[in-house]
């Protein structure tokens, strides 16, 4: 089966010190674990990228690595790694 992950799981899995990343991270891991497609949408990158560029966001994550740009390549090599899969063609 495809699931949607909606832009808040992805954004807790990127907080490891946020109270619900652990939620998240297991949500997305017992998918993967049934073997469903884990996607993502053009629209999630949108929202994740306007939220997790913030000052406030960033400054969350500093002591785990920085925010930098990255290509849209980058962002799919990324993602596939952690086993989403992108928009369905």
């Amino acid at each position: 089966m495809r699931v949607l992950v909606d832009t808040n799981i992805l954004l807790r899995r990127a907080q490891p010190s946020h109270p619900l990343c652990p939620q998240a991270t297991h949500a997305v891991s017992k998918l993967l674990r049934q073997n469903d497609a884990v996607c993502f949408c053009s629209q999630n990158i949108a929202e994740f990228w306007n939220v997790a560029t913030q000052e406030e966001f960033v400054e969350k994550l500093k002591g785990i690595g920085s925010v930098k740009p990255m290509t849209n390549e980058q962002v799919k090599k990324k993602a596939k790694a952690n086993g989403f899969k992108g928009d369905a063609k």
